[in-house]
C-alpha cells in the first residue's frame, strides 16, 4: 500500500511547487499559462450595477474591460425591500402576498384615515395602501408684487384642497421699465432703481465769459461764465493781457545825492496799488572830495601808495605808485638798495662772458688752495670764448684734494698749478685768463662744468663746442693706483667721459674759464 502511494505523492509534490512558482512570478508568462477567470469586483444591488473583470486564478492578473453586472432583484419581506426599502407591489394568492410573503386581511380591510394631498388611506391592520394621496390642486395664482426692471417677479397659489400649502412659480413677463433719469451736466442718463447707465453725462455748456473787473496793475483780471445748461455751476478763467499797468504822474524829488550815486524822484501809482516808482536824477551825484595822507614811498620789490579820504562820505581810495627799477652793482649782480639779484642766466657778465648759472640763495666760493671757509657767490660767469686751443690737463700730482660740487672751481686750480711743473697746461691757462679788466678766472670743477652744458643746451650758444672739455676735479681709482684720473665731460651728449689719466699726452681737449662772483 505503501508503494502504490508514492507516485501519487510525487504528482502531487510538483504540482504544488508549479502552482508556488506560478502564484509568485510577477506577470511574466514566461513561468507559467495564465489561466482566467471572471471575479466580480463590484457586487450588483437592487440599486446599483455591479462589475466583472476576467482574472488570473494563479497571479491575479487581469485582461479585457470590466464588464457591468445588471441590478439585483428587490429582496421583499413583510410589504418592503430590505434593502432600499421600496413597498412591494403585493401578489396576493390565498391571503398572502407571493412576493413579500405579508398576510391580507382575511375578514377585510379597516379604513384608516381618508387618503389627503400627500398622504394614501391604508389598512391600519395589514398597511395595504387602499387610496392613493390626491396630490395638491395649485389653480389660482396671484402675483406677490416683487418683479424689478431687472428680473420678473414671482407668483403664489394656495392647494384647493385645503391643506394650506402654497407653491410659488416665476411670473413670467413681468418683469418692470426702467425708471429713467435724464443726464444732467455731471451724471448720466440711468435708471433710478438699478442705476443702469445709459449715456455719459453730458457736461458743462461755457459760452459766455464776462470779466470781474479784478485785474490790477501787475495781473491779469479773471472772467466767469454760468453753465448754459441751467445747472447753475460757473467757470472763472485767467482774463489774458487785462492787467492795467501802472500809471505814474506826479514824481517828487528828494535831496539824497550821494557823493557816488545820484539824487532820487518818486512817484505813487495813481491806480492805487500802493507800490512807488523811484528814478535816478541823471548827474546829480556831487562826486568825492580827497584829502590825502602822507605817500609811503615804493622799493625795489614793493609798490608805494597814496590813502586818499573823501571827507564827505569817509570812503578812502589808494593809488599805487610803481616801484623803480632795482640799482644794480654790477661788480656784484646786487642791488644796493634791496639786494636783490640782477643779472640773470644768458645776461652778460662784469667780464664780458655769459651768465650760466644762479643762485638766489647762494652758494659756497672757495677762493684760494687753502681757503676752506669760503664766501657767499650767486653767479658763475663763462669767459667769452674757447683757449685759442686744446690743450693737456698736466703731468704733476697735486698733493691735496680737489672738489666736484660748484663753488669748489677756483681751488682745485690752485690746487693744481701749486703741483704742476710745465708752464702750459690747462689750469694755469685759466688762471693767466684776463679780459675786460678780470682775473680772476678758473678752471672749472665737474659740477661747475655740468652746469655749462646745461646752459649750452638751453641757450645754444655759438661758441660753445661739442667736444669735451677738461673739469679741474680729479680722482684716484682703486683698481689703479699709479695714475690720477680727470673728470671730463661730453657737450654733445652731456654724459662724463670716462676719467683718462692726467699724466698722459694723448689726450688734449677744450678749455673754458669761467669766474665767480
Amino acid at each position: 500500500m505503501k508503494n502504490k502511494l508514492l507516485p501519487v505523492c510525487g504528482f502531487l509534490a510538483v504540482l504544488l511547487a508549479l502552482t508556488f512558482i506560478a502564484c509568485n512570478t510577477e506577470n511574466n508568462d514566461d513561468f507559467h499559462e495564465h489561466d482566467f477567470k471572471w471575479k466580480t469586483t463590484l457586487a450588483p444591488t437592487c440599486t446599483k450595477q455591479g462589475a466583472r473583470i476576467e482574472t488570473c486564478i494563479w497571479c491575479g492578473q487581469t485582461r479585457g474591460q470590466s464588464e457591468t453586472l445588471p441590478m439585483s432583484d428587490h429582496n421583499f419581506v413583510n410589504g418592503a425591500c430590505t434593502v432600499c426599502h421600496k413597498p412591494c407591489d403585493h401578489n396576493f394568492w390565498n391571503g398572502q402576498c407571493t412576493v413579500c410573503g405579508i398576510m391580507q386581511c382575511a375578514d377585510g380591510h379597516t379604513y384608516g384615515p381618508d387618503a389627503d394631498c400627500v398622504n394614501p388611506q391604508i389598512c391600519t391592520v395589514c398597511g395595504l395602501e387602499l387610496k392613493p394621496a390626491t396630490g395638491h390642486d395649485y389653480r389660482s395664482y396671484v402675483s406677490n408684487e416683487d418683479a424689478t426692471c431687472l428680473q420678473d417677479g414671482t407668483k403664489t397659489a394656495v392647494c384647493e384642497n385645503g391643506c394650506g400649502s402654497t407653491d410659488t412659480l416665476p411670473d413670467q413677463g413681468s418683469i418692470k421699465d426702467h425708471t429713467i433719469a435724464e443726464a444732467t451736466c455731471t451724471t448720466p442718463r440711468q435708471c433710478t432703481v438699478c442705476y443702469t447707465i445709459f449715456s455719459a453725462p453730458t457736461g458743462h455748456d461755457y459760452r459766455n465769459y464776462v470779466s470781474n473787473g479784478d485785474a490790477t496793475c501787475t495781473q491779469d483780471g479773471t472772467k466767469t461764465a454760468v453753465c448754459e445748461n441751467g445747472c447753475g455751476i460757473t467757470d472763472t478763467l485767467p482774463d489774458d493781457e487785462t492787467a492795467t499797468g501802472h500809471d505814474y504822474r506826479n514824481y517828487v524829488p528828494y535831496e539824497d545825492a550821494t557823493c557816488t550815486q545820484d539824487a532820487t524822484t518818486k512817484a505813487d501809482c495813481e491806480n492805487g496799488c500802493g507800490i512807488p516808482n523811484i528814478l535816478p536824477v541823471v548827474g546829480t551825484a556831487t562826486g568825492h572830495v580827497f584829502e590825502y595822507t602822507e605817500p609811503v614811498s615804493p622799493t625795489c620789490t614793493e609798490e608805494g601808495y597814496v590813502l586818499y579820504t573823501c571827507y564827505k562820505c569817509l570812503e578812502t581810495e589808494r593809488r599805487n605808485i610803481s616801484p623803480p627799477e632795482h640799482t644794480p652793482n654790477t661788480e656784484t649782480g646786487i642791488c644796493i638798495i634791496c639786494a636783490a639779484l640782477t643779472y640773470n642766466v644768458n645776461d652778460f657778465g662784469p667780464g664780458g662772458g655769459k651768465i650760466f648759472y644762479r643762485s638766489d640763495s647762494g652758494f659756497t666760493f672757495y677762493t684760494s688752495a687753502t681757503d676752506r671757509n669760503g664766501v657767499t657767490a650767486h653767479y658763475l660767469e663763462a669767459a667769452p670764448d674757447n683757449m685759442p686751443t686744446s690743450l693737456l690737463f698736466g703731468h704733476s700730482n697735486p698733493t691735496q684734494t680737489t672738489g666736484t660740487a660748484i663753488g669748489t672751481g677756483k681751488r682745485n686750480t690752485a690746487i693744481i698749478i701749486a703741483s704742476e711743473r710745465t708752464t702750459v697746461y690747462a689750469a694755469r691757462a685759466c688762471d693767466s685768463y684776463a679780459i675786460n679788466g678780470k682775473t680772476d678766472w678758473f678752471l672749472p670743477s665737474r659740477d661747475e662744468l655740468n652746469e655749462l652744458y646745461k646752459y649750452k643746451m638751453r641757450y645754444t650758444p655759438n661758441n660753445l663746442g661739442i667736444s669735451r672739455y677738461w673739469s679741474s676735479s680729479l680722482y684716484t681709482s682703486q683698481s689703479d693706483t699709479l695714475n690720477i684720473y680727470v673728470w671730463c665731460q661730453e657737450f654733445q651728449s652731456g654724459t662724463y667721459g670716462s676719467p683718462l689719466p692726467k699724466q698722459s699726452d694723448l689726450y688734449e681737449y677744450y678749455v673754458r674759464a669761467v669766474r665767480a662772483f
